[in-house]
């Protein structure tokens, strides 16, 4: 690979200073307080403290207190809703990967990612968390699982020239790339601000609760007004009217409404917890009861988010053939793999009663090329050199002695499995009498194996799941 210098030690500082550090930080801060104003401001709760106030005029001080003391209470388990909540959320700052590896004045050195600025020359290798946003310099059969952005499974080829962002995971390979954005700046990021500045909606409920509160309440004014203006007219004593209309307005006023619907959402949010799921907005226990139509994300929710081989096909379907494409498709893998479907590839093949040869026996890899979806190993064997190819149909065929009708029927199968929902490899194989790989694969003609598919699993639990929503 080329040989990067990176920023000096000098420069980073500078710009770690100017642009701030590279972590995704979402403020709650006075978010407990904003939600204690909004429970104040609710239509019926203030019909509520507007009772216990009157109550307390009229002297009857303990239906007062009664009334704030339950108030209070169920303002006191939602706000502790809503912190619970909040602290969960501050988990979002461990997905950053805590360390990174960065060349500064040309050293490689391992610093913490909060540290990393733009223009960073970052090296990725199989396993990491990519740190940043960054665009590759080089990659070398670099594979990157990006569901944690798009929800899908299976992992993406990157090459030299492409974009890599920031949480999402190296499966395999190695490479390099230059940050292009950090913190907040990067995808990942962005989608957090967008969320942390969606407003509340007014949900039907809380629709439905003000206007109420607005009936009763010109309903209760009305009536104490005319009360009050009637006793004063008629007996000529205008304070009892005042206090039996005030006495008639409570009459109507439903001040246990409130109460009810602030306990009921305060109660449903317990319920909730104990079943380990929080709950930030009571307008949430709402939408969550009336539910109709249920959408789920597939990756890691109805699925396990684990590749699985699930059909193999050999030429003429011979059990000796079946053990060739398992033999051919473990040396077609890493000795020890991060790639899913590599684990799935070693898994099945272990399964058929084969292991995988020493770590020892690998003499080259053939990393995949942006022209050219396939990789290739090259293993010392006791008969010469066999160079096991794994890869996209389209791209492993050409090169495999097949007339026109063979490669057609390969194709049809493989497009068979890929309607089905799978992801489809082709598997072929290179022989050499010597034991010196070759320097590419071009040019040389393989022998064809067979065809590998894997799907992402349904989890066990779904059907029940599913069945009891």
């Amino acid at each position: 690979m080329t040989t990067f210098v990176g920023l000096t030690a000098k420069e980073a500082e500078r710009r770690l200073r100017e642009e701030g550090a590279n972590e995704v930080v979402f403020t709650t801060r006075h978010q407990v307080l904003r939600a204690l104003l909004a429970l104040w401001r609710e239509p019926l709760f203030m019909l509520l403290f507007a009772a216990s106030a009157v109550y307390a005029w009229l002297g009857d001080q303990t239906e007062a207190l009664a009334l704030i003391a339950s108030a209070v209470v169920a303002a006191v388990i939602t706000i502790a809703q809503r912190v619970r909540a909040e602290r969960v959320l501050e988990a979002l700052r461990e997905l950053s990967s805590p360390r990174a590896s960065v060349i500064r004045d040309g050293h490689y050195i391992r610093i913490p990612a909060r540290e990393l600025v733009r223009d960073d020359c970052i090296v990725l290798r199989e396993g990491d968390r990519v740190p940043a946003d960054a665009r590759l310099l080089d990659a070398e059969n670099l594979v990157v699982d990006e569901s944690v952005l798009t929800g899908e499974s299976v992992a993406v080829a990157k090459f030299s020239g492409q974009d890599v962002r920031a949480n999402t995971l190296v499966t395999s390979g190695v490479g390099h790339a230059t940050v292009t954005a950090t913190g907040l700046r990067t995808a990942f990021g962005k989608i957090g601000s967008v969320l942390t500045q969606l407003s509340e909606t007014v949900t039907p409920l809380q629709r439905d609760t003000a206007s109420l509160a607005r009936t009763f309440g010109i309903t209760g004014v009305t009536l104490c007004i005319l009360l009050a203006v009637g006793v004063g007219l008629k007996e000529n004593d205008w304070l009892d009217g005042v206090l039996r209309g005030i006495t008639l307005a409570m009459a109507v006023l439903p001040e246990e409404f409130p109460l009810i619907i602030t306990v009921f959402f305060a109660l449903g949010a317990q319920r909730l917890a104990r079943h380990q799921v929080l709950t930030r907005r009571p307008g949430a226990i709402e939408a969550l009861g009336s539910a109709a139509v249920l959408c789920v994300d597939k990756t890691g929710t109805l699925t396990m988010n684990k590749m699985r081989l699930v059909r193999a096909i050999a030429p003429h379907g011979t059990a000796f053939a079946l053990k060739d494409l398992a033999r051919i498709t473990a040396l077609a893998c890493e000795p020890e793999p991060f790639d899913p479907m590599e684990r799935a590839c070693l898994e099945w093949s272990r399964a058929q009663g084969l292991a995988p040869l020493e770590d020892t026996a690998l003499r080259r890899r053939y990393p995949m090329q942006a022209d050219c979806l396939r990789v290739g190993y090259a293993w010392a064997t006791d008969a010469g050199m066999t160079v096991a190819v794994k890869g996209a149909p389209e791209h492993v065929l050409p090169s495999c002695a097949l007339s026109e009708a063979q490669q057609a029927h390969v194709i049809e199968q493989a497009n068979a499995l890929a309607i089905a929902g799978l992801r489809v490899l082709a598997v072929a194989r290179h022989e050499f009498t010597h034991i010196d790989p070759p320097e590419t694969l071009q040019g040389l003609s393989a022998i064809y194996v067979g065809l590998i598919a894997f799907e992402d699993s349904l989890r066990e639990d779904v059907a029940r799941a599913v069945a009891e929503c």
